[in-house]
């Protein structure tokens, strides 16, 4: 079994070798914040179930593996701006159950 402290230096070591803009994902007018936390970080709710963007810059599947009806997605996001344009940075991405609950969190 993998401890917390292995796992983190792992997460930091893949950081290092993803470039920030690969990590950036590009304002979807049909994602809304649903809650915004200062200092640029939201909570963004997809409205589908499954987002290869996401996966692509957070290295996880995104939920392509096994999407379910009435599935989405919850991501904790930095707006970033670059160049005039809005961009976001995912953190985490937590799978939003159709009866509300959280399912898998994929960060």
């Amino acid at each position: 079994m993998i401890t917390i402290e292995e796992f983190k230096k792992l997460e930091a070591d893949y950081l290092k070798k993803v470039k920030e803009e690969d990590r950036l994902i590009p304002q979807n007018d049909n994602d809304k914040s649903v809650l915004d936390c200062g200092d640029g970080w939201h909570w963004v709710l997809l409205d589908r179930n499954q987002c290869s963007e996401e996966g692509d810059a957070m290295g996880h599947c995104g939920n392509s593996g096994d999407p379910r009806n009435g599935q989405r997605l919850l991501s904790l996001r930095k707006e970033i701006k670059r160049a005039g344009k809005d961009y976001w940075q995912p953190a985490a991405t937590f799978i939003l159950n159709k009866d509300g609950s959280l399912g898998e969190t994929i960060s």
